[in-house]
């Protein structure tokens, strides 16, 4: 699968891409709840039906944002996804956007 993303000025898009900064950021802005449902006594099922329920408050509110429209919110979905549970299990601040594109990765081929 080939999937087209937005290019960040000056960064190459096997680095980093408009599309895992946004992940990131809605994954900065849920790392609480995904922090405490890591950290809950249940079982697994119970905390992967919590993290389905972030995923579906993130989806709802990239389709409400009319400015993240130019985004592919299918990379958005799928970056978040491989990187959230990873992210809220080793917080870290991104200072660079290597760091983002490690945690966020998309394992489809980008143009």
């Amino acid at each position: 699968m080939i999937f087209k993303c937005k290019k960040i000025r000056n960064v190459d898009k096997s680095v980093c891409t408009g599309e895992q900064v946004i992940a990131y950021n809605y994954a900065f802005m849920y790392y609480g709840m995904g922090s405490r449902i890591l950290e809950s006594n249940t079982a697994e099922f119970v905390k992967s039906e919590g993290f389905n329920r972030i995923e579906q408050l993130v989806i709802d509110s990239i389709r409400s944002k009319p400015e993240l429209s130019k985004y592919n919110v299918d990379v958005i979905m799928v970056a978040f996804r491989q990187g959230f549970r990873k992210y809220c299990e080793k917080h870290f601040i991104a200072t660079n956007y290597e760091k983002i594109g490690e945690c966020f990765t998309f394992p489809y081929q980008i143009v």
